[in-house]
């Protein structure tokens, strides 16, 4: 059995309207969610022994301040270019080529393609990931290379402003 979480990053800033995308920072808001949803998506789960993470300032640093809860050492990121301006596929290629002896991995990326991500992968019917949103989704091969072949499972879906709400889901 392999875990993966699908985290969206944390709310960005806009007011440096003259950065690059890929340097856009967090903003207040981003900083509290990211230091607020690390307990919260663990609670019942064994701790991610692989963080791949896109290069962008925004999702680096979500990364950063999870792996500071998580007690994972940030040396030991897989920074994946690919994660950044991508789709599904490229997302995909990048789990998939991630080492069999990980079995619980945490993706840090962005949307559109985490939302389509869970949804290609366990048909979980989610609308949107919200910013530092975490999908939390189990499947039952061995090796990741054999991720998608094979519906996973839904196991969580939690976000900043949940609060106890109903998830978001499309009739799957």
């Amino acid at each position: 059995m392999k875990t993966l979480w699908l985290v969206r990053h944390a709310k960005s800033s806009w007011q440096l309207n003259m950065l690059p995308d890929n340097e856009r920072p967090l903003n207040d808001r981003g900083y509290r969610d990211a230091h607020e949803m690390p307990a919260r998506v663990l609670t019942g789960f064994a701790k991610p022994t692989c963080m791949l993470v896109s290069p962008a300032v925004r999702t680096y640093t979500t990364a950063l301040i999870f792996a500071r809860h998580l007690r994972f050492p940030s040396d030991q990121f897989t920074l994946a270019p690919q994660l950044y301006e991508s789709g599904v596929n490229e997302y995909l290629a990048v789990l998939r080529n991630t080492a069999s002896t990980h079995n619980h991995v945490m993706l840090f990326g962005h949307n559109p393609v985490i939302t389509e991500l869970a949804n290609t992968l366990c048909r979980a019917g989610i609308e949107n990931v919200p910013t530092c949103g975490i999908v939390c989704i189990e499947h039952s091969h061995a090796h990741w290379a054999e991720l998608g072949k094979a519906p996973a499972r839904l196991l969580s879906f939690d976000f900043p402003k949940k609060n106890g709400e109903e998830i978001s889901h499309r009739d799957a």
